[in-house]
């Protein structure tokens, strides 16, 4: 099941890629009128690939 999670988040990253997610004000995050749940944005966080930056959520800078 690990393997299916990791490909569910390839989908938002692929989204983050494009524009950030921002937080609604009842909670959540959405990206246009999708709404991503907080475990989602819960996951890109620990994996260390995505970065809060106020109330929106983007893919985390990569500094050489």
């Amino acid at each position: 099941m690990p393997g299916a999670k990791l490909r569910y988040d390839r989908n938002y990253l692929r989204l983050l890629e494009l524009s950030s997610f921002e937080r609604r004000p009842r909670g959540g995050w959405r990206f246009g009128t999708k709404i991503i749940s907080d475990a989602v944005v819960d996951r890109l966080l620990a994996s260390g690939r995505a970065e809060i930056s106020g109330i929106h959520l983007r893919l985390k800078r990569e500094i050489e």
